[in-house]
């Protein structure tokens, strides 16, 4: 059963806050923001929204190297407002993946000091989270976290939710690593830039 909040029927029908029947236990509520950065790490990307029978999907994706990076992004994409994600939704659905020190290791030894770590808050829509974490695992997502938005319409979507939530987590995260990865090779060009200018001012 899906636990819903009031929220209007469009995704941008009203500019205002929706507002809880009650206040829900999340991740934030454990790690506030104070703990972190106001902002999450750099960059933020956005799927594409989906619409369904007046509910409205949308994921943003960031890095993510711990539990307080994770919650920062859930505070972010609650308190954003744009053309995709105009209102706080009715769930936020939250997961990060990412690796971890084992206990009594110092990284220093190599891969097996390392363990992949996680979590994932449902935010009222049960089962999201683990379908969120499930495209994190599938397609090696690490330090990274997602937040999907879901603006319920009025009409209950059975499994179809689901899909939608795979859908835009999928799409969001490969466009984040596709950004990563761009930024990784124009990092080398620029340095192997600064190289060949050193090598031209030591041979001049």
């Amino acid at each position: 059963m899906t636990t819903k909040r009031p929220a209007p029927s469009s995704f941008a029908a009203s500019n205002a806050p929706t507002k809880r029947a009650a206040p829900s236990t999340t991740l934030t509520s454990f790690f506030p923001s104070s703990t972190g950065p106001a902002r999450p790490p750099q960059p933020v990307v956005a799927s594409d929204p989906i619409t369904d029978r007046s509910s409205t999907f949308v994921a943003h994706a960031a890095p993510c190297t711990n539990h307080v990076q994770a919650a920062t992004l859930h505070a972010h994409v609650r308190a954003l407002r744009t053309p995709s994600h105009p209102v706080e939704c009715s769930h936020e659905v939250l997961a990060w993946r990412c690796l971890g020190l084992r206990p009594g290791r110092t990284g220093l030894e190599g891969e097996d000091d390392w363990r992949v770590e996680g979590g994932a808050d449902d935010d009222g829509e049960k089962g999201a989270g683990a379908v969120v974490r499930e495209v994190l695992d599938r397609e090696g997502g690490v330090d990274v976290a997602i937040v999907v938005s879901r603006l319920y319409g009025g009409i209950m979507l059975g499994p179809a939710r689901f899909t939608h939530i795979l859908t835009v987590a999928s799409q969001a995260l490969a466009r984040l690593l596709a950004q990563l990865r761009l930024a990784a090779l124009e990092k080398q060009l620029r340095d192997l830039d600064a190289q060949i200018a050193s090598f031209s001012t030591a041979s001049s």
